[in-house]
């Protein structure tokens, strides 16, 4: 699961040996040298490493270079942080949006975006996901209606065609809500829990676009029509071989402005022992 081999660099100048890299070291990688208090990697330790990093961003000098990773281009955390409030007013104000502004989100903000996704956390800290972009409303309208006209011809009797096709003769897009853009994210069937770290980087995507003003909805349909019917959308949507879609995600500038968020029942909540 881990990556073959572990690049690991000690600026002899900056380390203080105060020790706390190897503290922080989850897998006991690290050992300071008896003699010069200077940490180095344990006999067997290259193995364990998880490549969390967790010892270069824990060193207050900056020591740390791990796999080409320099310390000085690492901003630092941050002052402040978004306040609980805050972020609980973003949590409750994100909906499911299904009817949407006929505009394309900027590029600049869809970079940005896309930029975040290398954040969000996966099992065993693989970090192998791919994205799939759809994204200009054009190359959307294309896709569409490929999907809707090759999905008509091959099932033309299936419960999902006979549907669609009334919707789509009464103006109505139910599969794609006429949304202007598409996110699926891909994961390498190597990785360990690789559906949930696209759940996990989706969930992330989503708050950050509502953060942004762009609406979302995530879109498990696309992802039971491969499995069921049409496998071959993943190589339209840039999926090589060896990745498996994990789920999919709508999004897009809503067409409607919330007046106020709902009040939810509380979930059971247990604490055992």
């Amino acid at each position: 699961m881990y990556r073959d081999s572990l690049s690991l660099k000690i600026d002899p100048v900056r380390c203080s040996s105060c020790g706390l890299c190897v503290r922080e070291c989850v897998n006991d990688v690290l050992t300071l040298d008896p003699e010069t208090k200077r940490p180095g990697v344990k006999p067997g330790g290259e193995a364990r490493c998880i490549h969390c990093a967790h010892c270069l961003m824990a060193c207050p000098s900056g020591a740390f270079s791990m796999d080409g990773i320099d310390p000085d281009n690492c901003p630092a955390p941050g002052k402040t942080l978004p306040d609980f409030d805050s972020l609980l007013t973003l949590v409750r104000n994100r909906r499911s949006i299904r009817h949407w502004q006929d505009r394309d989100v900027e590029r600049e903000k869809l970079e940005k975006l896309l930029d975040a996704m290398r954040y969000p956390p996966t099992a065993v800290n693989y970090r192998n996901l791919l994205f799939s972009v759809i994204e200009t409303s054009e190359k959307m309208n294309r896709f569409r209606e490929a999907f809707y006209r090759d999905f008509f011809e091959r099932f033309p009797e299936s419960d999902e065609a006979v549907s669609w096709k009334q919707a789509r003769q009464n103006g109505r897009d139910i599969v794609f809500r006429d949304a202007p853009h598409l996110i699926v994210a891909a994961y390498d069937e190597n990785s360990f829990r690789g559906q949930v770290d696209c759940v996990i980087a989706l969930t992330q995507f989503e708050m950050l676009a509502n953060a942004m003003g762009v609406g979302t909805v995530w879109f498990g349909r696309i992802l039971i029509v491969m499995e069921k019917f049409m496998p071959e959308l993943a190589d339209k949507l840039g999926i090589p071989a060896g990745f498996r879609p994990g789920y999919a995600m709508l999004f897009g500038y809503p067409a409607a402005k919330f007046h106020r968020t709902i009040r939810r029942e509380m979930p059971r909540v247990v604490f055992p022992g």
